[in-house]
């Protein structure tokens, strides 16, 4: 760091009651001694005439101090305003920082959100979407299974008519109806309970993904609000 003085600021010559000081010290540190004693032989002419010069320079002097102390005040406040004028501007910046950091923040959130809402709409539609084929291929197989009951026991009950109409067969024909129709209606049982598991299979398939999604969701959101 410089210790120049800036082109602005004055320069201060050296003070004039110092080096008349100066020289009275070394004059008397180089007069000669009187043996015995610590006093020393100086010339006296020249020491009043020191004394006086320097009684005339000590007016300058104190205005030149008064002049360094005024400059140095000046420095000072010029100094206090810059540091107030550069924590201002730091102020400002970290003010502006903050607002953009919290504008960024915010439009994560905003994009977290809109991102889960819609993998969460894309979750619904997918389980209306499975809900309904379940239901309607259920319904597919409770009809086909209706459809086949009926066609056994029709042709149950054909075939048992034929078997009544041979008299000389009447009991056997009786018999092997009943048989035929309790074999239609444990068909009938078996298909409807087949149709019925598989319904309840696919529901809980449904099941599963929704709570997957749900699962998705709230990790998402989660993350977002620990950022």
């Amino acid at each position: 760091m410089s210790t120049d003085a800036p082109a602005n600021e004055p320069a201060y010559a050296p003070s004039e009651v110092i080096e008349i000081l100066d020289q009275v010290a070394a004059m008397v540190g180089e007069a000669r001694t009187v043996p015995l004693t610590a006093n020393v032989v100086v010339n006296q002419a020249q020491i009043l005439e020191l004394i006086e010069n320097a009684r005339e320079a000590l007016p300058d002097d104190v205005v030149r101090a008064d002049r360094i102390v005024a400059d140095a005040s000046v420095v000072l406040d010029r100094a206090d305003a810059e540091a107030a004028q550069a924590m201002g501007d730091a102020e400002s910046y970290s003010s502006k920082l903050r607002e953009d950091a919290d504008a960024y923040a915010q439009s994560v959130r905003a994009d977290a959100d809109a991102y889960a809402d819609e993998q969460r709409r894309q979750g619904d539609e997918a389980a209306a979407q499975i809900t309904e084929q379940a239901k309607e291929h259920g319904t597919t197989l409770v009809e086909k299974a209706k459809a086949q009951g009926r066609q056994i026991i029709e042709e149950a009950r054909a075939k048992a008519n034929d078997l009544v109409n041979e008299h000389n067969v009447y009991r056997e024909a009786v018999a092997r109806g009943e048989q035929t129709l309790s074999a239609a209606r444990a068909k009938a049982q078996q298909l409807s309970a087949e149709s019925n598991d598989y319904v309840a299979e696919q529901l809980g398939k449904l099941e599963e993904l929704a709570h997957h999604i749900a699962t998705q969701a709230r990790s998402g959101r989660d993350k977002v609000g620990r950022r």
